[in-house]
């Protein structure tokens, strides 16, 4: 995780590290969802006060799950939401943004299984006012499922290599070594 990669390299505590990169995160975040906005000329409609809310809801109202799991998903989890409004609302986002916003959906997916079901109902419910074979189309949800089977594969593989090392080592035909 890049924090403690900041400690390592630079002698800088975990803490401040991991409140730089979460405000990096939320300032990456926000800024993907602005330009998503302006792309398609709504981002007047959200305006100053809008900016500011969401700014406040990502890094002030969290409070306990600061910087946990939960926390970044959703600071990964904005730009596809802000995407998804858009598609309910007839508008197309170009194609290379809309894959970078469903890969970061995607880790989110493979971090927590769970979320699968609450974006499912935002997909739903879009696919209820645009047509659900529309759905197959948006490269988004594409790119969330294909970076989702990425990113568990690769965690099963590691996982996979790491424990047949540590555990060789460790046991032998007749049971654990001591």
């Amino acid at each position: 995780m890049p924090p403690v990669a900041a400690e390592r390299l630079f002698g800088v505590g975990r803490e401040p590290a991991l409140v730089a990169y979460v405000v990096i995160m939320s300032g990456a975040s926000l800024g993907a969802c602005a330009w998503l906005l302006n792309n398609v000329g709504r981002l007047a409609g959200v305006g100053m006060a809008g900016a500011l809310a969401a700014t406040a809801c990502l890094l002030l109202l969290i409070d306990f799950q600061f910087g946990q799991r939960d926390h970044f998903a959703l600071i990964l989890a904005l730009p596809w939401l802000t995407l998804m409004g858009l598609c309910a609302g007839g508008e197309r986002p170009p194609t290379f943004s809309a894959i970078l916003a469903g890969s970061a959906a995607g880790v989110i997916f493979a971090i927590r299984p769970h979320y699968v079901v609450s974006f499912a109902l935002v997909v739903a419910w879009i696919g209820w006012r645009r047509g659900f074979r529309a759905l197959f189309s948006y490269e988004e949800n594409l790119a969330a499922a294909a970076s989702a089977v990425v990113c568990v594969t690769g965690s099963a593989a590691f996982f996979h290599t790491i424990s047949r090392k540590c555990c060789r080592s460790r046991w032998t035909s007749t049971g654990p070594t001591v």
